[in-house]
């Protein structure tokens, strides 16, 4: 038996999970967006099979520390420096170890309610979004720095 949240391991968020200010990505209403608790539109049933190359970012190994502290931005220049002399290309899948997992036996630590947590901070997700990634994952309870 394999007992786990419902936020980890396979979870893939959809362009439905994200808003800003009520609308989803192409400027669709979020009031018309969902139905009965369904999504119309952006739903994770329209993301294509993926079966790609994995890079792996592992940004405390970097700063020489186990977990990075709460709240921690990681940057493009982080980003870059982790990936060493690994090229990234269009399409790969970028996985960010932030090592916050370390908290998860404290679920109020891991949750960063009062701390924040370590995550994507904006000019490492534009670096991402401009290398073309597939997908990236952290390994945090939200990919964004909090």
């Amino acid at each position: 038996m394999v007992v786990s949240g419902d936020h980890v391991g396979t979870h893939i968020d959809a362009l439905c999970h994200v808003g800003n200010e009520g609308t989803l990505h192409g400027g669709i209403q979020i009031s018309d967006a969902c139905h009965g608790g369904l999504f119309q539109f952006h739903g994770v049933e329209t993301i294509m099979p993926m079966v790609c190359r994995g890079v792996f970012f592992d940004i405390p190994a970097l700063k020489g520390v186990s977990r990075l502290e709460a709240g921690y931005g990681i940057t493009d220049e982080y980003l870059r420096a982790a990936l060493g002399d690994t090229v990234l290309n269009k399409g790969d899948v970028a996985l960010i170890r932030t090592g916050w997992v370390q908290q998860y036996a404290d679920a109020k630590a891991y949750l960063g309610d009062e701390t924040g947590f370590p995550g994507v901070a904006a000019s490492g997700g534009q670096w991402l979004a401009d290398h073309g990634v597939r997908a990236a994952g952290a390994d945090t309870i939200a990919f964004d720095q909090v």
